[in-house]
Formats: structure tokens, sequence, C-alpha cells
């Protein structure tokens, strides 16, 4: 409730949905050794991409 107060709620929802997804597969990584698959590592790029034009 308190980011809602500093930053706009139209770039804070998705950058929080967007954070936990990366969050989830890096433990993922970390702690069940997964390995990405190219489509998966496309789309997390394509989610750090969406958050870089949510900022312009």
């Amino acid at each position: 409730m308190l980011a809602m107060k500093t930053i706009d709620s139209s770039l804070l929802f998705p950058l929080h949905n967007i954070g936990i997804v990366a969050i989830g597969a890096l433990v993922g990584m970390w702690a069940f050794q997964e390995k990405m698959k190219p489509h998966q590592i496309l789309g997390m790029v394509l989610a750090a991409v969406s958050i870089a034009l949510l900022c312009i």
C-alpha cells in the first residue's frame, strides 16, 4: 500500500507481477537445478522489455 503512494499503479502492478515470475524462475533454477528453455528465456526478456516500455 505504501508503494501505491509513490509509484503509479499502471507501473506498480505489472512490475510486481513480473517480479514474482522472475523470482520464481530464479529460485527454481537455483533450488531445483531446472534448466530454462529458450521460450522461457524469451518470455523473461519480453517481460523486461514491457516494463521498460511502461517506464517511457
